[in-house]
């Protein structure tokens, strides 16, 4: 069993890991990282926020959406592919509704 830790950060510093560890210089929402233990999310709040508002989802839903996002990611999901991104999102749209609708 792992264990999981989730950091909230800043944009600023969000962008800095997205650079430098998978290239891209922009803010995203979550960053997950598998190797050793604890799992790491790394979630940029504002970003999820401006994410939400666009759209037009509340905040706890959207930040529960990147949260599960970055768990799938964790456990061996991906979206590279369109087929892989059509079976990731429906795993992770089917888990929201599980859990929203407890």
């Amino acid at each position: 069993m792992k264990n999981l830790s989730i950091a909230f950060i800043a944009p600023r510093e969000m962008r800095r890991l997205n650079r430098t560890y998978h290239g891209e210089d922009r803010v995203t929402d979550v960053l997950a990282f598998g190797e050793g233990d604890p799992w790491e999310l790394i979630v940029c709040p504002a970003y999820v926020k401006a994410q939400a508002k666009r759209a037009g989802e509340p905040f706890r839903r959207e930040l529960t959406r990147v949260l599960v996002h970055g768990t799938l990611h964790l456990l061996g999901h991906d979206h590279a592919t369109p087929q892989e991104a059509e079976r990731m999102f429906a795993k992770q749209e089917a888990i929201i509704q599980n859990m929203t609708n407890d």
